[in-house]
């Protein structure tokens, strides 16, 4: 199986393009929108389909919707699978998505929130692991931010192919951070998880929880602990507990702000009012009065 981004839908077939631009007609594949990403079998080429020979003005017009999509596309959409393994979201706030490979190499990162955005400007991607570059997140965030050090840490992962070490993987990363002594939730999310919170331009973690905030704990673990009828990873009591209290603490330290901001602005308003009102006590003398 190969990927590759939907470029057009026709009755009996769907034209895919693969990361070198090279169009390919594939079975129907309606479930998927065009420019979404897509698995699918080759079956040849679609004839001048090369984007450095189209001639077809129809086909020039795909590929300038193709060309414009990759500026709104994800970027590991274009990563070959066999470079990328898993997209991995960690929220400590900041929130940020991590593309790595099968040697847990990571390959790009993608900020989330504008914490993340200032973070990543002063960290070097360049031959880093999964737990060397977490471990640098969560660090710089405790530094930076003031982060208590038994504040939760999310990672929510989501795989691109059916892979045998997901549970391999998921332990090594636990145990790293169970080591460290930081309380974790790590677990699998679905590819549809994924790809809904790419749409609502959300973190995987905040889509779990609203998750579970809307169904019962017992069917959300069903849902998350199994992708296409088997059995991978679970999200237990625990780290269900763990994603809504560090929501929860979320909205409590926002509410608190909320309120602290309005205090402040009351007394602003009170002090103000008050500063008028002896303004206007005072009489100002014009000079002596004629009796």
């Amino acid at each position: 199986m190969k990927k590759g981004m939907i470029v057009e839908h026709k009755k009996r077939y769907s034209i895919v393009m693969d990361k070198n631009g090279v169009f390919h007609k594939v079975r129907p594949i309606k479930e998927k929108q065009v420019g979404m990403e897509a698995l699918y079998q080759p079956k040849g080429r679609v004839k001048g389909s090369n984007l450095s020979v189209i001639r077809d003005v129809k086909w020039k017009i795909a590929s300038m919707v193709v060309i414009c999509l990759l500026f709104i596309s994800p970027i590991y959409i274009w990563l070959t699978e066999e470079e990328a393994y898993a997209v991995i979201n960690i929220d400590i706030n900041p929130s940020l998505n991590i593309m790595i490979d099968d040697n847990y190499r990571v390959l790009d990162v993608k900020a989330i929130n504008e914490d993340a955005e200032t973070l990543l400007k002063n960290i070097e991607l360049k031959n880093q692991t999964i737990t060397s570059f977490t471990d640098e997140i969560i660090e710089r965030t405790r530094m930076e931010f003031g982060t208590a050090r038994d504040r939760p840490v999310l990672f929510a992962v989501s795989y691109f192919y059916d892979h045998h070490e997901e549970d391999l993987f998921e332990a090594k990363l636990n145990q790293h951070y169970q080591q460290k002594g930081y309380p974790v939730a790590i677990y699998e999310v679905p590819e549809e998880l994924r790809i809904q919170a790419e749409k609502d331009q959300i973190s995987m973690n905040r889509l779990t929880a609203e998750s579970i905030d809307h169904s019962k704990k017992a069917e959300v673990t069903k849902q998350l602990s199994s992708e296409k009828k088997k059995s991978t990873s679970s999200l237990d009591e625990e780290e269900i507990e763990l994603i809504q209290n560090y929501y929860n603490k979320n909205e409590e330290e926002e509410t608190s702000i909320n309120q602290m901001e309005q205090k402040e602005s009351a007394n602003n308003e009170g002090k103000n009012v008050t500063r008028t009102q002896e303004n206007a006590l005072v009489i100002p003398q014009s000079g002596k009065s004629n009796r």
